[in-house]
Order: C-alpha cells, then structure tokens, then sequence
C-alpha cells in the first residue's frame, strides 16, 4: 500500500485537502481566537479562512500594527474583531482566557 505523505495529503491541490474543506464550510464558522498575526502572511491567512466560511477569526495583538496591515490587504478595519495585546506572550494569555471552561 502506497502512502502519501503529510505535505501531499495537505496540499490545496490534494483531493483529500478539498474533502476536508468542503465538510468544514457545511457547518458554521468557528469562533477562533488567531494570537499575534503581525506579518502579512498570519492575517492573510486568518482572513482567508474566514473568507472560506471556516472561522471567525478574533485577531489578538496590537491594533495598530494589525490595522496597517489589514489596510495593505485593503480590507476595512472596521471589519476586525480585535483584541489589544502589547506582546505574543500577554497574546497567547488572553487567548488562554478565551476558552471556554470543561
């Protein structure tokens, strides 16, 4: 039996990858909690995944710096759920926070 490896199986032009989207957009987007996306690529990301119906993402780091980035993306900010954070580490904490109890 010939087995694929996790890269493959992962790719966006792999069969199994587009299974797995198709069965997330069915349901309803995931509250998401996306700590410190301060590079292009993190809120691009984060983003695309909301476009795609599979998250709502609650970005958590500094507002300006995701605002600047958001506006690179020409999206609005005022579209932006977020929550304030000053560091990666007091990002990670809030989204400790988050989560719900159980």
């Amino acid at each position: 039996m010939a087995y694929m490896n996790t890269t493959e199986l992962l790719s966006p032009t792999s069969v199994f990858f587009d299974r797995i989207l198709r069965c997330a957009q069915e349901r309803e987007p995931l509250s998401m909690a996306v700590c410190w996306p301060c590079s292009l690529e993190a809120l691009a990301g984060a983003l695309e995944a909301e476009r795609r119906r599979l998250i709502r993402p609650l970005l958590i780091g500094p507002r300006c710096t995701l605002r600047k980035l958001a506006a690179q993306l020409s999206v609005d900010e005022e579209d932006l759920a977020i929550i304030e954070a000053d560091t990666p580490e007091s990002a990670a904490a809030l989204a400790c926070e988050l989560v719900p109890p159980g």
